[in-house]
């Protein structure tokens, strides 16, 4: 196998990704976001918490975690590290400030590419990039004149949005699992080339190297990818599109085999992400038809299964 198989990188609750300008900020501007995070922090969670049914979320902060004046890795790994939390978010808040900058402009760009609900934020007084608010997207817009304002707005996106932010992982779950044949064929065609071989493909393809590690790394990253990137790769690595695009719904398990995986899972203790890859994989083989040395009906066949995987 040449893919990682359980990658134990599930939130365990909905994650929301709070964006904003990190670079060249005045010391003014800098205090200013710094509130302003701060009020949207606090709004989520009390928003969730003392709501009549309570539900619970969490926020990721860039401004706390990846600021360029605390954190002091190389251009490449900011970029992995926040693209990779965004195609693991339940949503997008973006406070604009100054018009932003270019990272809140990709970290915008990566959640309309995998639909996620956008709250924009923006004082009252200064107006955002037309381009940005033209985003063809789930994308609220809300002027705010103070925090009490800035809280009002957070909350009723949150009151707007909860039942698609809370339905996060099965959406995901859903995709992922549609994608993984796909992800499978560029994986194994990729790994099988030589060096000099993935060098032609990366120039035939014009998609980065780094960028095609990423897409058959993970399920996430495929899912925010553009149609040219996919279809440049497939052509450069040489995979019959109409095979590999036509992607046939997968079988779904039995009822016997479903419970044959809950029992491993408990007996074994074996975390949620890790039973959903094993319950992703089992589907593939199933859509792959021919005979199968195990037919998944018991605990000790879920073992066999994953020590296959583990060691292929």
């Amino acid at each position: 196998m040449v893919m990682p198989i359980f990658e134990h990188d599930e939130a365990p609750t909905p994650l929301i990704y709070l964006a904003c300008r990190l670079t060249h900020l005045t010391h003014d501007q800098r205090q200013l976001l710094d509130s302003w995070c701060t009020h949207v922090e606090q709004a989520v969670a009390e928003a969730c918490a003392q709501s009549e049914s309570p539900w619970p979320i969490s926020v990721h902060t860039p401004f706390t975690w990846s600021a360029p004046w605390s954190d002091r890795r190389p251009e490449n790994q900011v970029h992995d590290a926040n693209a990779t939390t965004v195609q693991r978010c339940a949503a997008l808040i973006v406070l604009a400030i100054d018009g932003g900058g270019l990272g809140v402009g990709q970290e915008l760009t990566w959640a309309a590419a995998l639909r996620l609900p956008v709250l924009l934020l923006h004082p009252a007084e200064t107006t955002p990039s037309r381009q940005a608010l033209g985003t063809p997207a789930d994308i609220t817009v809300a002027p705010f004149t103070d925090a009490a304002g800035l809280a009002e707005a957070v909350r009723a996106f949150l009151r707007k949005n909860r039942p698609t932010i809370e339905d996060w992982r099965r959406r995901r779950g859903s995709l992922d699992t549609a994608l993984l044949p796909l992800r499978e064929h560029l994986a194994e065609a990729w790994h099988a080339r030589t060096e000099t071989e993935q060098d032609r493909i990366e120039a035939e393809s014009r998609v980065h190297r780094r960028r095609i590690q990423q897409l058959i790394a993970g399920d996430h990253a495929l899912a925010g990818a553009s149609m040219s990137e996919v279809l440049s790769l497939v052509g450069a690595l040489g995979i019959d599109a109409a095979n590999v695009l036509s992607n046939p719904t997968m079988p779904d398990l039995s009822a016997g085999q479903r419970a044959a995986l809950a029992a491993a899972s408990d007996e074994y203790e074996w975390g949620g992400a890790d039973a959903l890859q094993l319950e992703r994989r089992a589907r593939l083989e199933l859509a792959r038809g021919g005979t199968r040395r195990l037919s998944l009906a018991s605990p000790a066949d879920w073992v066999a299964f994953r020590r296959r995987l583990e060691d292929s």
